[in-house]
């Protein structure tokens, strides 16, 4: 399907939008329309004969190899009503090539290097790609365009695991940006990424501590359990996501008990 058309079918309303039209758009996003479009649309796709998208659980197998993060981004403007409140980006640190995925969106190629400039060390020569699983092909890149700072905290948490060959966990989720002058920064759509993450199996959510107190009451409702980021008396980046890669380990540490 032309891109055009993929176009013309996310411009539609989920309520307005015909079991055809939602199968149609899932068939040509492939894999990546569960974690693209709104719930309503893949909901009723799955009422169609032979077009059914994979179920929320599949994603688990995507954040298993050393150096998986997630990154959620919240669309910009009201063109593309299909699109979710907040999409998810499955993304690997991957050492064994010499560019970023050709297939990112700018933007999230841009918050990469800084985070490659502040983490990466030895001469490693350290590069963002899609998971091998899903094919970037599908993905309409131009549809998506961004700044996508808030995908800091997740990117900076992923190389650093990746470095260390530690092991991702799907249950812990984060967002924030970062300022070389301020720290970690206050994010938007807070709440929008606060329930696609639960939708996706989140526990615990990482986000700046200028935001906790917006997200709160949602967080407790959908039964995650939010944590706060500060750089309150250090502009280190690793010091400020510290409790968020502990809380990895600590993860990893009980299931190694188990």
């Amino acid at each position: 399907m032309r891109e055009t058309d993929i176009e013309r079918l996310l411009g539609i309303p989920p309520a307005e939008m015909t079991k055809p039209q939602a199968a149609k758009l899932c068939h040509a996003l492939g894999p990546w329309a569960v974690l693209l479009l709104d719930p309503e649309v893949i909901n009723k796709a799955r009422n169609v004969a032979n077009v059914v998208p994979r179920s929320d659980n599949w994603l688990a197998e995507l954040f298993k190899p050393p150096g998986s993060c997630w990154v959620l981004a919240v669309p910009q403007g009201d063109c593309f009503p299909a699109f979710g409140e907040a999409v998810v980006f499955p993304l690997v640190w991957r050492k064994d090539r010499s560019e970023d995925d050709p297939w990112l969106p700018e933007g999230l190629k841009l918050v990469g290097e800084q985070v490659r400039s502040q983490f990466s060390s030895n001469g490693e020569r350290w590069t963002l790609h899609f998971p091998d699983d899903l094919s970037p092909d599908r993905l309409p890149c131009s549809l998506l365009a961004g700044s996508y700072e808030s995908a800091w905290v997740s990117l900076a948490g992923g190389l650093v695991l990746a470095m260390s060959q530690g092991l991702p966990e799907k249950s812990v989720w984060a967002t924030g940006a970062w300022d070389p002058d301020k720290g970690i920064s206050h994010v938007d759509g807070v709440e929008k990424k606060i329930r696609t993450a639960s939708r996706f199996g989140a526990k615990q959510f990482f986000l700046p501590e200028t935001n906790k107190g917006e997200a709160e009451q949602l967080a407790q409702e959908l039964g995650v359990s939010v944590r706060a980021l500060s750089s309150e008396g250090t502009l280190d980046p690793r010091k400020t996501i510290q409790p968020f890669l502990d809380c990895f380990e600590r993860l990893a540490d009980r299931n190694d008990s188990r």
